[in-house]
């Protein structure tokens, strides 16, 4: 996806004529996705909200005595039993992405005429997907990201990307569906990191193709957190570079980024 980000930003130059758009461009870019980063989002957000009790029951029959049951009653999550933090997903619990706390997008460098180096980065919070966690496996995972929305930081390179490279309100999706269970290198306990490699398949650009995707996560407030990043071939996915005088090059792989938090299902 960082691909559609090098396209989007070259292609907005084209829109927004003369350099003034290039002029702004060279600021710091968010930084790549990490597991410490979606984990402080996370508990940004959750500050002072109690989990529902409906919600607390749910995350309670899948991670026994979870942090969420404290949450339900008022209680903060350091004051959770020690003993919490060994229990583990129900086999076969269901977890579906919450959209206010995932976002998926693209990275990708480029050289810019009188700017130099610079890196583009799109994202969009519009994700759904699921996945079936049992503590020790994930048998099923699908994520599918609305490209359209897409935001970076100008609006020409996004509305760019819509109409054109990316081509995302033609194929406004990205996907990505599990082929092969995950074995999971530790056991799910609260706040214990994991790691491990997704193999699937990813669909952009309308172009289908296996793809293995190094991923972390870990389960915190009763929730699962997963991180991870793709190098994307832009001319494998049917992307072609654009050719605009003020832009000397970009990369040929740009990075598709996934920083996704998934709830028990009711």
């Amino acid at each position: 996806m960082r691909g559609m980000a090098v396209i989007g930003v070259l292609g907005a130059v084209l829109i927004a004529g003369a350099g003034a758009w290039y002029a702004m461009a060279g600021g710091d870019a968010p930084a790549p996705v990490s597991l410490d980063a979606a984990a402080s989002k996370l508990q940004g957000s959750a500050t002072g909200t109690a989990i529902p009790k409906a919600t607390a029951s749910v995350v309670a029959a899948t991670i026994p005595n979870s942090t969420a049951v404290a949450s339900a009653t008022g209680a903060s999550a350091a004051a959770t039993p020690t003993a919490a933090a060994k229990s583990e997903p129900a086999a076969g619990a269901r977890w579906t992405v919450d959209g206010a706390n995932s976002f998926v997008g693209y990275r990708v460098g480029e050289q810019l005429a009188g700017i130099g180096a610079n890196t583009a980065v799109g994202r969009t919070s519009s994700v759904s997907g699921d996945l079936t966690f049992d503590g020790r496996a994930v048998s099923v995972l699908q994520v599918k990201a609305d490209l359209r929305q897409l935001k970076s930081d100008d609006n020409r390179r996004d509305n760019y990307l819509r109409r054109s490279s990316l081509e995302s309100d033609r194929l406004p999706d990205a996907t990505f569906v599990l082929a092969e269970p995950i074995a999971v290198s530790v056991a799910a306990a609260e706040g214990a990191a994991m790691s491990a490699t997704a193999r699937g398949d990813f669909t952009l650009h309308g172009v289908t193709k296996r793809v293995e995707i190094p991923v972390e996560g870990k389960i915190t407030g009763g929730k699962l957190l997963v991180v991870g990043s793709l190098r994307v071939p832009l001319a494998d996915y049917g992307i072609a570079q654009p050719r605009v005088p003020l832009v000397l090059s970009v990369d040929e792989i740009a990075v598709m980024e996934l920083s996704l938090v998934f709830s028990p299902a009711s």
